[in-house]
């Protein structure tokens, strides 16, 4: 088999998934750029009614690429939303950082009650919690259409202080960042094994739901 056959296939797939990739960062950008390259095709190629077939086949692949685009995590906006928090005004002795992934599985089965005791306890104590969330949880609690500001109001919080990834990502980098840019500490079970070794240095609250009250080790 010629090296060609077989080369051809792969940079069309690298090439649509470039274009994919440009569509979900720079979504206007790459609608120019596709409005222009159309014309430059359009207007140097004289016309011919069997050309049809190629303008229906790229219009499809365009919209291949914009269905494609849409079943991206929306990480850009969970990125810009975290940028906004980490410039909010940060109190280290109020200000605490709540694993929600890890605590939900506090009473044993995945619970939204289990996070909102603990998060009740915390603010009992004077404590502000930050709350970050694995885009997983909905799917844990089995409420799929529960957003952010569904979570703040569950929690009894600002929809500022709770953080929800998109699906098939994870919240322990940017909860780890956070923590150590603010000098915080964290209330999770949770050891962050997949996070750098500067994770140790920060502090953590582990803890329990005995009886349905939350027990925190150190607190």
């Amino acid at each position: 088999m010629a090296p060609t056959v077989i080369l051809t296939p792969v940079i069309a797939l690298l090439a649509f998934m470039g274009y994919v990739w440009l569509l979900s960062c720079r979504f206007w950008i790459a609608i120019v750029l596709t409005l222009v390259l159309s014309y430059l095709v359009w207007a140097s190629t004289p016309y011919d009614p069997e050309q049809i077939v190629y303008w229906g086949a790229g219009t499809g692949l365009f919209a291949a690429a914009i269905l494609a685009m849409s079943l991206l995590p929306k990480r850009e906006s969970y990125v810009i939303e975290f940028r906004k928090m980490k410039n909010s005004k940060i109190t280290p002795k109020r200000d605490i950082i709540v694993d929600g992934t890890n605590v939900i599985f506090w009473d044993g089965r995945p619970s939204l009650a289990s996070l909102r005791l603990v998060v009740d306890y915390l603010q009992a104590k004077g404590f502000m919690p930050y709350v970050f969330l694995d885009g997983t949880s909905r799917h844990l609690i089995r409420d799929n259409v529960l957003d952010e500001a569904g979570y703040a109001k569950a929690l009894g919080l600002k929809k500022e202080r709770v953080m929800l990834c998109p699906d098939r990502t994870e919240a322990d980098e940017f909860i780890m960042g956070f923590a150590r840019d603010h000098g915080l500490a964290v209330v999770s079970n949770d050891y962050f094994e997949d996070t750098s070794e500067a994770g140790y240095e920060v502090r953590f609250f582990k803890g329990i739901l005995a009886d349905g009250h939350p027990v925190l080790q150190g607190m």
